[in-house]
């Protein structure tokens, strides 16, 4: 292939992409409006048990190639270049939010600090009685549940309620693979979170695809100097959450 006829293809691709993003951005991937929370919260109580889920908040890396300029900013923790990739996501695995672009070497709750959304939500965006699930990269607040951080004395209602938080994201994400530049990779990225949203929409979703994650590792930051738990609303919060599965 040309360069002339390389060049063509890529100006059509990004063309594309373009178009659907234009097209689809606001009414495919979209947060839901306030009479939608109820029926979003319901679902994820009668698969987990836990009252008021809206979303479930969670990163996951979208591998790449290497690139040849600070490359050391797109090497994650585990030695891979990798693209930040933060979604919010429905029980019925619908994303609500997709936040890319961010480097591999980022943690979660950076980026989490850093996007739209976390403002919109400090801002009142979801009524008391609602809120997101996250795992333990995300600090805790009234309108982000995390499970109980594990220091190994963990009481069984503790325990329980970390095994019952959910983690639907990294289970039904599939990581993207592309061989696109890295300055168009984050249009890819959200183009396929878009179509993602366009099949569940117009095909539906099988039950079985929702699976209830494991707890995993601790993830906190530890260069956030705003992880800790004394916000005492949402620490009461979480308790009374925690005994309705009881």
């Amino acid at each position: 292939m040309s360069v002339t006829s390389a060049s063509r293809r890529d100006r059509r691709e990004r063309m594309t992409l373009g178009v659907v993003i234009t097209v689809g951005g606001a009414y495919v991937i979209r947060w839901p409006q306030r009479h939608e929370l109820p029926s979003l919260a319901e679902k994820f109580e009668e698969r987990g048990g836990i009252a008021g889920v809206v979303g479930a908040i969670d990163g996951t890396y979208i591998c790449i190639p290497g690139p040849s300029i600070h490359r050391g900013s797109y090497v994650n923790r585990k030695g891979h270049p990798r693209f930040q990739l933060q979604v919010v996501c429905s029980k019925d695995l619908l994303f609500l939010d997709v936040v890319t672009g961010w480097p591999g070497s980022v943690h979660d709750s950076r980026v989490f600090r850093n996007c739209p959304l976390k403002e919109r939500l400090e801002t009142g965006l979801l009524p008391p009685g609602y809120h997101l699930l996250g795992d333990s990269a995300y600090q805790l607040t009234p309108y982000l549940m995390v499970p109980f951080r594990n220091n190994g004395n963990l009481n069984i209602v503790e325990r329980t309620w970390n095994r019952g938080n959910l983690n639907i994201v990294e289970r039904t994400w599939n990581r993207a693979h592309s061989s696109t530049r890295v300055s168009d990779i984050p249009v890819v990225i959200f183009a396929a979170c878009l179509l993602h949203n366009f099949v569940i929409l117009n095909a539906g979703v099988d039950e079985d695809d929702i699976e209830l994650g494991d707890p995993g590792e601790d993830e906190r930051d530890p260069d956030d100097p705003e992880h800790y738990e004394n916000a005492e609303n949402a620490v009461i919060k979480r308790r009374q959450l925690v005994l309705t599965l009881f």
